[in-house]
């Protein structure tokens, strides 16, 4: 049985059953991880392209602005994990080092909260930006 285009690509990969028959295949797929935390590949460039293709991305990423404050969420647990952690370290074990730089790595994820709550604000309301052309 041969298999399909995609798994030589190395995203999917078949099951060791030894059976022909069953043709079951899992993802192998190592941008899901990035996926999860970063919502990049779910926006599309408004900026270029014709008119209806700006259009059509500009659409596109309102619908999928649905998706921000679920990555927010899942950001917010991680910042609020790195500030715990870095509590703990100092009030539990003294280390002052360690602690800040836990509360170093929670005070960087704060840009992300801001830039994806703006972003979210901006597609989720309909702000079609300034008419200067």
């Amino acid at each position: 049985m041969a298999l399909p285009d995609i798994c030589k690509t190395g995203c999917y990969q078949r099951y060791p059953d030894n059976s022909e028959s069953s043709a079951m295949y899992r993802i192998i797929d190592p941008t899901l991880l990035y996926r999860f935390f970063f919502y990049g590949w779910l926006l599309r460039d408004a900026s270029r392209g014709t008119l209806f293709e700006r259009s059509a991305a500009w659409n596109h990423n309102r619908e999928q602005c649905r998706w921000l404050p679920t990555y927010l969420r899942r950001w917010g647990v991680i910042t609020v994990g790195l500030f715990s952690i870095g509590a703990f370290c100092d009030t539990g074990m003294a280390d002052h080092f360690v602690a800040n730089c836990f509360n170093f790595m929670g005070v960087l994820t704060v840009p992300y909260h801001v830039v994806t709550a703006v972003c979210w604000y901006f597609l989720y309301s309909g702000w079609t930006g300034t008419s200067g052309r």
